[in-house]
C-alpha cells in the first residue's frame, strides 16, 4: 500500500513539475500538441485495461483515475493557455 501511495504521489509532482516548466518552455503549441498526444495514449491504455477485466467496480475505478489523470492534464494546457493568451477548446 506505502508504495503505490508513494507512486502516486510521485505522479501529482511530476505532473505540477510539469506544469511548471509549461510557463517557460519556449515553443508554447509543441509542448500542448505533446500533451495531447499524452492525454490520447492515457485513453487508449483505460481502454485496454477496461477491455480485459471483466469487474464492473475496476473497470470504474480506471475510469475515475483516468478522469483524474486527464482532468490535470487538462488544466496543466488550459493553464498554459491562459498564460499565453490562446484559446480554450470550445471557444
Amino acid at each position: 500500500m506505502a508504495e503505490s501511495k508513494e507512486a502516486w504521489e510521485q505522479v501529482g509532482e511530476q505532473f505540477a513539475a510539469l506544469g511548471r516548466r509549461l510557463r517557460e518552455a519556449p515553443d508554447k503549441a509543441a509542448v500542448e500538441d505533446a500533451l495531447q498526444g499524452l492525454a490520447g495514449a492515457v485513453d487508449r491504455i483505460v481502454d485496454t485495461v477496461s477491455g480485459a477485466v471483466r469487474d464492473p467496480g475496476f473497470k470504474e475505478d480506471v475510469r475515475n483515475a483516468a478522469r483524474s489523470l486527464g482532468d490535470a492534464l487538462t488544466a496543466t494546457v488550459d493553464e498554459a493557455r491562459r498564460r499565453i493568451g490562446g484559446p480554450r477548446p470550445g471557444d
